[in-house]
């Protein structure tokens, strides 16, 4: 759609406490909307919330736009409520877009919403039982107001705007399907090759795993999957996990020490990001073996960096991933074995693959994505006017 013009000048908040890069998705997407966003308007003002570590980070110098600073992490069940709350009604907003679900239940005024998947409901993080039910409870409760008080709700995919709409009721006219972008083709240093080898300790080819350690994100699936290939080929393949060993499961940690593969497993933790592209690009294939996902963003990764990509079919995945990957049925290791096995002995197929990724990546701009953006903005403002 286009872009409205606005009638003057209005006041727009954006909460960007995740800006900094060890954030995850969230924090790419804070970073790569904000970066392609704020240029875009000159006719209004921003005022962007950031933590103190965001801060560090941040890299937006604009006459329009002011960053406030709130020693408030994302999550914080009694600062989010309470101080947040002040803060948003100290500035008299016209508009806050919260970036995430997390707000204050008592914001009144208008807001708009990016729900990035219905995580928080079907795959709720394990903990202490008893404090676990108490946040469960106060999460589940904002992130459904969230929904239902926002003036617009920006869903990343239309699997996520549908699965809002079936289980939670929420009318699709009330929603706006705005896509993640991509980022851009092969951003490393040819010759970096020897700095992943040495990173990992090998010099073997491998296959990667790039996500949380939880249960949901199919890691199980990706180690018994591996242990399948080994069998199977005998090949000297790796298999690398890349994420946070410490926040694994206990079902986890199980599937790794009782693998007969486990020799061949490796464990960076988590990757500098500037190494990431790189380690992309010289695997086999990214496994995305994940139960559930809003978007997908690492499956664009993969594809901007030249390298295969191997996904569940199920949730957004199959949105994103296109024509361009291998799709195997969820928790199903033996097809995803298969395909590991495919892409390893044929580097033909697997180079027509990777050519079918770069095209697939086109189609999702994060420029397409601020402007989509501030269209939302412009549409609400003039509604409420």
């Amino acid at each position: 759609m286009d872009i409205l013009k606005s009638k003057g000048r209005n006041r727009i908040g954006i909460d960007a406490r995740m800006y900094r890069k060890s954030t995850g998705g969230i924090g790419r997407y804070t970073r790569e909307l904000l970066h392609h966003l704020l240029p875009l308007d000159p006719q209004n003002d921003y005022v962007i919330f950031l933590t103190p570590a965001d801060m560090l980070e941040w890299d937006i110098d604009l006459p329009n736009v002011v960053p406030v600073v709130l020693d408030i992490r994302h999550f914080d069940p009694i600062k989010e409520q309470t101080t947040f709350l002040r803060e948003l009604l100290r500035q008299k907003l016209d508009l806050v877009h919260f970036l995430n679900f997390n707000h204050p239940a008592f914001y009144m005024k208008p807001f708009v919403v990016t729900l990035h998947d219905l995580t928080i409901l079907l795959f709720p993080a394990r903990g202490d039982k008893k404090s676990n039910l108490v946040k469960k409870i106060g999460f589940n409760g904002v992130f459904k107001r969230a929904l239902r008080s926002a003036k617009k709700i920006i869903a990343v995919s239309e699997y996520t705007a549908h699965d809002a709409e079936k289980r939670l009721k929420i009318p699709h006219a009330k929603m706006e399907v705005i896509p993640h972008g991509g980022p851009e083709p092969l951003r490393f240093l040819p010759g970096s090759k020897d700095m992943v080898q040495k990173y990992l300790g090998s010099r073997d080819p491998y296959f990667l795993f790039v996500s949380q350690w939880r249960p949901h994100k199919g890691i199980i699936t990706a180690i018994e999957a591996f242990e399948r290939f080994k069998k199977d080929t005998g090949l000297p393949h790796k298999l690398v996990l890349v994420g946070n060993p410490e926040a694994a499961s206990e079902e986890v940690r199980t599937a790794l020490v009782n693998n007969p593969a486990a020799s061949d497993i490796i464990a960076p933790g988590f990757v500098p990001e500037e190494l990431l592209p790189p380690l992309l690009h010289y695997s086999v294939s990214l496994l995305i073996p994940s139960e559930y996902e809003g978007f997908g963003l690492q499956t664009l990764e993969a594809y901007a960096n030249g390298t295969a990509v191997i996904a569940a079919n199920n949730s957004a995945l199959p949105e994103v991933v296109g024509d361009a990957g291998l799709l195997f049925p969820t928790r199903d290791f033996k097809v995803l074995a298969e395909h590991m096995r495919l892409l390893a002995l044929d580097p033909e197929f697997r180079e027509k693959l990777i050519a079918r990724g770069d095209k697939q990546l086109r189609k999702f701009s994060w420029k397409q994505c601020a402007e989509q953006t501030l269209c939302v903005y412009q549409a609400v403002l003039e509604k409420i006017r």
